[in-house]
């Protein structure tokens, strides 16, 4: 068992990148907080409401089990 789950710690699902631990960067904008759908009249994230910040994990990159 790796180290993060005996912690009862797990990668965040939300987040951009990384392997055991995540970046804790918003996945639908890659960290920028630019909306990316292109027919939207909203200029920010309205996943990250711009911030580029995971809002799952807010920025920790790990959620607890």
């Amino acid at each position: 068992m790796c180290q993060n789950h005996a912690m009862g710690i797990k990668r965040c699902p939300d987040c951009a990148g990384g392997f055991f631990t995540a970046n804790g960067k918003c996945k639908q904008c890659e960290g920028t907080g630019v909306n990316t759908q292109l027919d939207s009249e909203q200029p920010k994230c309205p996943y990250c409401k711009g911030t580029g910040v995971c809002a799952t994990c807010e920025g920790a990159g790990t959620v607890g089990l």
